[in-house]
This record gives structure tokens, sequence and C-alpha cells, in this order.
């Protein structure tokens, strides 16, 4: 008869397609995992992973199994937390945001959720890179132009508003000019790629980044027109370093969005906290 924690580990083998990390997320050994997925199988009469010395893959009948499994435990959690004390949010929420999100704004939304929710942690991963959601056992991911793939669901929480910027003495010297000729003797520094959507042509820069504070640098020592958000050249806008370089049409938004796995249970304390990063943006703008 199949049981209960034989499932359990099945999806958890499924979720990180490796025996060593479904072991180290159960806190069992690997045998213990390979010996429940044995059992499993021989229960239902049934191959539901296919194993390598790489990887572990499921089956045709291994992701039938797994998406009925899935629900299955998704019911169930759903039904714990009904009966648990719906005024007390606690536990770890695990968030990952690209290195440009401006710290200022995240530190104030983690404070403020946690002034209304204390026994709520958060680990924060600070990276550029695209990490895989469900083995790493992240909950939430801030994410901009490409937000992910079909196995997650994103949400736009946020849009921010685009300026052309460049230092005083470009701009002196730009005086009645379209930003078309100016291009054609300053680079354009456009770490988003949002500027490729208008068609620019512009020398080649020394340097090429898809960092907003170095593009914001760069453009300060005159190295050329960079296009980016107005929250990261605000302060330098505000003091004068820099200054607007005004365009005739209307730019696109940077997009935020908030991305989470399609395929894994949504704990009250995430879903309140998506709720409240909805309800933040309405009156704090990226």
């Amino acid at each position: 008869m199949v049981s209960f924690i034989q499932i359990q580990t099945f999806i958890e083998v499924a979720k990180t397609e490796s025996f060593t990390k479904a072991s180290k997320l159960l806190m069992v050994p690997r045998s213990t995992v390979s010996a429940r997925i044995q059992a499993l199988e021989e229960s239902l009469n049934v191959a539901l992973l296919t194993r390598t010395t790489r990887k572990v893959s499921l089956t045709h009948e291994g992701q039938r199994y797994y998406d009925r499994c899935f629900e299955a435990m998704d019911t169930l959690k759903s039904i714990e937390e009904e009966f648990q004390d719906k005024e007390v949010l606690k536990g770890l929420i695990r968030l990952t945001v690209p290195i440009d999100l401006p710290k200022e704004y995240l530190a104030s939304l983690l404070c403020e959720f946690n002034a209304l929710h204390p026994d709520v942690v958060f680990d924060v991963i600070v990276t550029d890179n695209t990490l895989d959601m469900v083995s790493e056992n992240i909950d939430l991911a801030f994410r901009g132009k490409n937000p992910g793939s079909d196995s997650l669901v994103a949400r736009k929480i946020s849009a921010g508003e685009m300026v052309f910027v460049t230092s005083p003495d470009i701009a002196a010297k730009s005086k009645a000019r379209s930003l078309s000729d100016v291009l054609k003797v300053n680079p354009l520094l456009d770490p988003t790629g949002l500027a490729k959507e208008l068609n620019f042509v512009s020398v080649e820069a020394f340097i090429s980044t898809k960092n907003f504070e170095l593009s914001k640098c760069l453009a300060i020592k005159g190295e050329g027109i960079a296009l980016l958000p107005k929250t990261v050249c605000e302060m330098s806008l505000n003091s004068g370093e820099l200054v607007p370089f005004e365009f005739e049409w209307e730019l696109p938004e940077l997009s935020l969005y908030l991305v989470r796995p399609a395929k894994k249970h949504l704990p009250r304390r995430v879903r309140a906290f998506v709720d409240f990063l909805v309800n933040y943006d309405k009156d704090n703008k990226l």
C-alpha cells in the first residue's frame, strides 16, 4: 500500500530532479529516499522516474502521477491552514531580487511588512542569476524585463519611468540637436535593452554593461547618453550631476514582476506578502 511519506518523497525528488537534494530537504539518508521511491514504484507497478548518473527525470506516467499528487498535497495543505491561527503569520520567506533593485525601496517594504507580521522572517538573495526556484526552494522572485518560463506565474506589480540622462557638458554641446544626431558622436548606455525597441544607432561605447549604477556613473563622467529608470538617477538629477535629455516620443516603462513557481503550494505568509506588495506598489512606485 502506498504511504503518505512515499508520496512526499516522490514529490521532492521530482521537484529537485535529484535523490541527493531530496534527501537534504527531507533530512533523511539518500538510501532512504531511494528505498521509498522503489517501494512506491513497486506498489504502483509502474516506473515513475528515469535515472541517469547526472539527472533524475519523470517518465510519462511519473508526470501524470506527480500532477495528481501535487494537487492532492496542495489541497491537504490548504485544509491544514484553515485550522491554524489565522491571525498569526510566521515562518520563512525566501526571496530573490536583482542587484539593481533599489535597496531603499526593498528595505522599506520588508520593514513595513515585518511591522505587520513580526514572526515572518526573510532570506533575501541578491543576484542577477536566474535561479531555479523549485530546486533552490525559493518562494518569490522580483524580475524585470523577462520574468520567466511557463513553469512560473508572473504578476506585474510596478512600472518604472525611464529617462535619457547625460552630463551637463554633453547637454550643453547638444542644445537644439535631436537625440539621433547626438548619438552619432556619443555612445548610448542601455543596460535594460529597452532602447533597442526605439531603433537607435549610436557610436560604440568603450564598455558594455547591464548594470544601472555603472551606466549612471559613466553618464556622469560624460561617457555617453544613458537610458535609466528615473529612480536610479533621481538624486544625480536633483544635484545637477546629470541632466535629462528631452525625447519627443513616449519612452517604454521598465516593468517589475513578482514571480513564483506555478506548481508550488503558496503558504499563507507568502500569499499575504504578495497581497501586501500589490497594495504597496499602488502608492510607492519603483
